[in-house]
């Protein structure tokens, strides 16, 4: 996997995780260079009818930006997810700023210069076959930055196998509930303070 900055520079990366039940995923990029870090806002500061705007790569066409403002706060919302499947997105900012295809996972900012949310998707009108519709239509859904924040935090800091395979997914997890039974152990590797560590854990039940 690569990433491509603005000035049209790639470098390798690798997919430290995902949690699809979010629509979020944390990449890790492998550079000896230092790139700008942008400044990242509070969600708990965010207020109705403030100015956003939205970078990102609509239909393809890179550095593009709009502008808007927050049109509502906590909407809970389904959003298409991989694999044909759904995930769930929970206190999501709404704007009026056009969010299209590409504009997931790029950047929702304040006046400030400032990250408060992760465009996730944008609503479209049916038509009357009952296919989707054009383009954006002014309603636009982002991932609270706190939300994504917490969430790539447990990415970064997370267990890194389980089983003897790779956590990439908390649909690992999910597959273990599945597959094994409560008393069954499984082989957990993970990353603290620097550190691999090993050990066993044995399975229990569901609440």
């Amino acid at each position: 996997m690569q990433v491509q900055f603005s000035d049209g520079q790639t470098e390798p990366a690798t997919i430290t995780g995902r949690d699809p039940q979010t629509d979020l995923a944390v990449l890790k990029v492998d550079n000896t260079h230092k790139f700008p870090v942008i400044a990242l806002g509070s969600s708990s500061t965010v207020k109705v009818g403030e100015a956003t705007v939205v970078l990102g790569a609509p239909l393809g066409l890179s550095g593009t930006v709009t502008s808007g403002i927050v049109s509502a706060l906590d909407r809970t919302i389904q959003v298409p997810a991989e694999n044909d499947k759904t995930a769930l997105l929970v206190s999501a900012v709404q704007t009026d700023a056009s969010i299209n295809p590409g504009n997931s996972g790029g950047a929702m900012v304040n006046c400030a210069d400032q990250l408060i949310g992760v465009p996730t998707a944008g609503a479209t009108v049916p038509s009357p076959s009952g296919e989707s519709g054009g383009g954006s239509i002014g309603l636009g859904f982002a991932i609270p930055v706190d939300l994504a924040k917490t969430i790539s935090d447990e990415i970064i800091a997370i267990i890194t196998k389980v089983n003897g395979e790779a956590a990439t997914s908390n649909v690992q997890l999910q597959e273990l509930t599945l597959t094994k039974k409560p008393g069954d152990q499984v082989s957990v590797e993970y990353w603290r303070n620097g550190h691999t560590t090993s050990t066993t854990v044995t399975l229990g039940t569901q609440p």
